[in-house]
């Protein structure tokens, strides 16, 4: 028979127990809800940058930075920044801030155009004709120079409103992967 400490302290170890088997339930479903708006995230963002590219793009090709400047041109660039920082001032962090805009933009478009092209290829590899439909699908939507419409999308591709959005989701998940890498993928 058990003394009153000694069921006391079985009291306490199985509360202890259950405290923490409760602690790392919570742990678990709270990570796996961070894990998720993460995920959330990453397509969020994907899309964002897919409707957004062509200002983006607009934006790369009409900045007075030029990513590739020759020698002469940075120094003399260089120079004027120079001379500017002598007296910090607003105009020169938004000067500063702007050119470093332009910079982060064209790596981004680059890096866009870089990850579709992987796209087609993958789409075009697949041979499954719905893979290559979500591929001109989103080309048509986001990448092309002229903007379509979801109806003349739907129509040029044989197919109905609901299903160009389908296909947009569908892309947007194999994008984030390409796009983000192993931060794009759905982890299981």
């Amino acid at each position: 028979m058990e003394t009153l400490p000694e069921a006391m302290q079985e009291i306490a170890r199985i509360a202890a127990e259950a405290g923490a088997r409760a602690a790392i339930e919570e742990l678990e479903q709270r990570e796996r809800r961070q894990e998720q708006w993460r995920r959330d995230r990453r397509l969020r963002n994907t899309r964002l940058l897919l409707e957004n590219y062509r200002t983006l793009k607009i934006h790369c090709e009409s900045a007075v930075f030029q990513a590739e400047l020759s020698a002469d041109d940075e120094a003399e660039a260089l120079s004027i920044l120079d001379a500017m920082m002598d007296r910090p001032s607003k105009q020169t962090l938004y000067i500063e801030s702007i050119k470093k805009s332009a910079q982060r933009t064209r790596i981004i478009i680059a890096h866009i155009e870089s990850m579709m092209e992987v796209y087609r290829i993958l789409c075009a590899k697949s041979q499954k004709p719905e893979d290559m439909r979500r591929c001109s699908v989103v080309e048509k939507m986001y990448i092309c120079s002229r903007e379509w419409s979801v109806e003349e999308i739907a129509e040029s591709e044989g197919i109905d409103e609901r299903t160009v959005y389908k296909d947009i989701k569908a892309a947007c998940t194999k994008l984030a992967a390409l796009l983000f890498g192993i931060d794009g993928v759905k982890r299981t």
